[in-house]
């Protein structure tokens, strides 16, 4: 339980599996009078008759693998039907590219604001795409900004990891930067855990809050960052005052409780995101709520090069987590075969056996 827990929800994958039974010809010797009469009676079937079963089957087919376009071939009244399908976000696209045709969209009820069964509306579809000339003009056309689909994303939340400029425009729009979806989750978390640096610095221009929390992991931004491994993300967030030192929420985190951002720097390896973080203030020694350093983090999951940069600033072999474990241990136990007795040695010689270790 030390590694950073994700809830992404990646792709909804329809059910079901095909038959493989064989079905087995009967034999001409078997065919008894009366099936070779019932035989006759169906080869003299008309060709009309059998166009139309063979059209009944055709249909039948395609509806199980395509969309089928409604009966009014209109633009917009393709992308309102579109919406109502969850595997149609290219054909979507595609049916909106043509702007001029779809002002129709604006005429009946449901309008630009109609959502499909997971909530998403056009504009959740455009931002997600990558969509920026969509986007501006489903705008322009009085499309809600903060819409939320049923997991509490906006629109901006689900392009904080993609097309900077969706980005861009949704915030120069209005957008709340600080809208966190249902599990507490607001698009700096998106950008900083996707490694989105463009967005996160938007975000952060715009005066997204730094510290927030989430409600599955309890982690900041920061902590985000940190597991990510991108340097300029974490550079960013503590320049815009981020606290180094912030544990994740205990009473939100089922892993990692009271974890700090060294810790995850730590855990995947990330020496470079390891050493910003000590010469910023960090404290090497720190313990989460189960009594774990950062050298431990490393030594559980085979972090050698971290390992070395924690040593060099004084990281304690010595210091025992709340079951009595020290680094070393962790590192007789758990760690991998591959790393196992590079690491050991390490911990066993402490720092002397990380003068090697450049650090700038």
């Amino acid at each position: 339980g030390w590694s950073r827990l994700e809830g992404l929800d990646m792709a909804r994958i329809p059910g079901g599996r095909r038959s493989t039974a064989s079905h087995t010809e009967p034999n001409e010797s078997d065919v008894s009078a009366q099936e070779e009469e019932e035989l006759s009676l169906s080869k003299s079937q008309t060709k009309k008759e059998k166009s139309a079963r063979s059209s009944s089957r055709t249909s039948l087919k395609r509806s199980r693998t395509e969309f089928q376009a409604p009966a009014v071939q209109d633009a917009g009244q393709k992308a309102r039907c579109l919406l109502y399908n969850e595997e149609q976000e290219e054909a979507f696209v595609k049916a909106l590219k043509d702007l001029s045709s779809i002002n129709k969209l604006t005429v009946s009820g449901e309008g630009l604001h109609a959502s499909n069964e997971f909530g998403e509306t056009y504009l959740h579809f455009a931002a997600f795409t990558g969509r920026p000339d969509l986007v501006k003009w489903l705008l322009d056309k009085g499309a809600h900004c903060d819409a939320r689909d049923n997991k509490g994303r906006t629109p901006l939340a689900r392009c904080a990891s993609g097309d900077v400029d969706c980005v861009k425009i949704l915030i120069q729009r209005g957008a709340d930067v600080d809208l966190a979806d249902n599990e507490g989750i607001t698009p700096l978390h998106y950008a900083a855990l996707s490694q989105s640096f463009a967005n996160l610095k938007l975000l952060l221009e715009a005066g997204a809050q730094i510290n927030s929390y989430d409600k599955v992991n309890g982690c900041a931004p920061l902590h985000d960052a940190c597991y990510g491994g991108d340097l300029k993300c974490v550079k960013a967030l503590v320049e815009a005052k981020a606290v180094v030192d912030m544990p994740t929420n205990p009473e939100k985190s089922d892993r990692n409780k009271g974890a700090v951002a060294l810790h995850y720097a730590a855990q995947e390896n990330k020496e470079d995101v390891v050493l910003f973080l000590l010469k910023n203030g960090a404290k090497v020694n720190l313990q989460d709520c189960k009594g774990c350093t950062a050298l431990h983090y490393a030594a559980y999951n085979g972090a050698v090069d971290a390992a070395k940069i924690l040593l060099r600033y004084k990281a304690s072999t010595d210091t025992k987590m709340n079951q009595g474990y020290t680094p070393l241990q962790v590192a007789q136990e758990m760690c991998a075969k591959k790393d196992k007795e590079q690491m050991e040695s390490l911990l066993k010689n402490g720092s002397a056996k990380a003068d090697g270790c450049v650090i700038c």
